[in-house]
């Protein structure tokens, strides 16, 4: 991913008053994100760049007439590492399961159900006409 696109996915992310957006959010299942800790997997505050509707299954869109849809800003989200890679979101849309929640100040392990909201897929069923 390139610097514009992990910026786009930060942008995405949740802010959390009382911290500096710059520096700290929460993604969609409310797990803490600390900018910094990109890629960072030895971090329980790490994250990733995540496409919302994922990659598997739309390679169509991949590029078409020179715009790569797949990482166009609306379809990139920061998403805390477990959550977007080991047993998290996976390829699964517009639901999927967490495995971080954000408890207090601090991260636990947690598994529910979230569901992308519907205007975010209205948005994105927009952009992949």
């Amino acid at each position: 991913m390139t610097d514009e696109q992990q910026d786009a996915a930060w942008e995405n992310a949740i802010i959390v008053d009382g911290y500096n957006k710059d520096l700290v959010r929460k993604d969609i299942c409310g797990a803490w994100m600390e900018k910094d800790k990109y890629k960072d997997a030895d971090s329980s505050f790490g994250w990733h760049v995540d496409h919302i509707r994922p990659q598997a299954g739309n390679e169509d869109y991949a590029s078409i007439d020179g715009h790569d849809y797949m990482d166009d800003d609306l379809n990139l989200q920061a998403m805390q590492i477990v959550n977007n890679g080991m047993g998290g979101k996976g390829n699964k849309y517009p639901t999927f399961d967490s495995a971080i929640q954000g408890s207090g100040k601090s991260n636990i392990e947690s598994v529910e159900e979230f569901t992308i909201s519907q205007e975010k897929q209205d948005e994105l069923e927009e952009l992949f006409k």
